[in-house]
């Protein structure tokens, strides 16, 4: 998907500046979109002076943001209703609300250094009810790292776009993997607390 995409945007500069809003936005409602790599090639080409480096930076972070705050604002008006009614255990929801109030800051700060869970931590932070200013800001901070990061590789590799993207597959994948593991770790710790 992503080298059809980079050819097209070779081939059409004019799309380039649409495509990078709209695809960082698209991310959060389909999470396989690959924003980042998208982002690294318009980068790359800000760098040989095709676009505008600040231009793709704050389209890309003002679509990440907007999509994020959007799922966000469907889990806390769309799904909290629908769940506490599934959910007949009050002190369940109560509990994950204080866990999300205690930690969500920190959730939601390291939300873009994650790939592939992105959009449904920021779907979490909705139903569990982090404020809307600490969701906001710390996705702010978040995106802005995150581009930010992104927009300085970029530039640094300058002609060796392979080499990054290939850090990008493998800091996936293990950041995937991390994300797997540590789920897993908490489900074994809520399951050994009811045991108890």
């Amino acid at each position: 998907m992503l080298d059809s995409i980079i050819d097209f945007l070779n081939r059409n500069i004019a799309y380039a500046y649409p495509i990078l809003f709209f695809g960082s936005l698209a991310e959060s409602f389909f999470p396989p979109y690959p924003s980042d790599g998208i982002f690294v090639f318009s980068a790359f080409l800000a760098g040989r002076g095709v676009v505008s480096g600040a231009k793709a930076f704050i389209l890309v972070s003002a679509g990440n943001l907007i999509g994020m705050m959007t799922v966000y604002l469907l889990g806390r008006k769309g799904l909290r209703p629908r769940l506490s009614k599934w959910i007949s255990r009050e002190d369940i929801l109560s509990k994950a609300d204080s866990w999300f109030e205690k930690h969500g800051d920190k959730v939601m700060l390291a939300n873009r250094f994650i790939p592939g869970v992105r959009a449904p931590l920021c779907l979490s932070a909705g139903v569990f009810r982090l404020s809307p200013q600490r969701m906001f800001i710390y996705s702010t901070l978040s995106v802005l790292l995150w581009n930010g990061l992104l927009l300085w590789m970029s530039t640094w590799a300058g002609r060796n776009l392979v080499s990054i993207e290939r850090f990008l597959f493998r800091y996936g994948i293990i950041a995937g993997a991390a994300s797997c593991v540590v789920g897993v770790w908490v489900l074994f710790a809520v399951l050994r607390r009811r045991g108890r």
